[in-house]
């Protein structure tokens, strides 16, 4: 008798292999743990993970008096992070304040988020590794939320989903105590 092939006719999609995978016995499940609805274990975790360290970010960072009540309001309002309008001028010692936020936040998303990774390392390792991750994750999210947020020739940079300082301003970032020189 004639099968057709996966994916045509009546044979079984990708989806709906996700879904029969999904429904294996929990000795099955036990063996892949990091299968969740996409089929795309690592990537949908780092996802959740990063999705947590927003919501944990929003909830520091009105906490810690870097985030105002309008901002608070507006990023719940749109489920995600501020409209350019309710950004706020940064200068040198908030953009500190808020890296010393995010830093225990993003610890703690890169500590859980990377399953396979979890008891893997020393401390010394796992130090390395967030210095590591730091730096090009805060780049990488930053210019994509500049991207979103301001016209290409614009010469203002996301600091912080709360933040922006503009390049043609830097006196303003810098005029703070402790960037003066004596």
């Amino acid at each position: 008798m004639f099968q057709p092939p996966i994916g045509v006719g009546g044979g079984p999609s990708c989806s709906s292999a996700a879904t029969t995978h999904q429904q294996q016995s929990p000795a099955a499940s036990a063996a892949a743990p990091f299968i969740v609805d996409n089929g795309i274990p690592l990537i949908s975790e780092m996802l959740r993970g990063y999705r947590r360290f927003k919501t944990l970010r929003l909830s520091a960072h009105y906490l810690t008096g870097n985030l105002s009540q309008n901002q608070l309001q507006q990023t719940l309002t749109l489920l995600g992070d501020c409209e350019e309008k309710d950004l706020v001028l940064a200068n040198y010692a908030d953009n500190v304040n808020i890296l010393r936020t995010d830093l225990s936040l993003l610890s703690e998303m890169v500590e859980q988020s990377f399953p396979p990774l979890q008891g893997a390392f020393s401390m010394d390792s796992k130090w390395a590794l967030l210095r590591n991750f730091l730096c090009p994750f805060f780049i990488a999210e930053r210019s994509h939320l500049t991207a979103q947020r301001f016209p290409p020739n614009d010469t203002r940079f996301v600091a912080s989903p709360y933040h922006y300082f503009d390049l043609a301003r830097l006196d303003h970032f810098f005029a703070v105590e402790q960037c003066k020189t004596r």
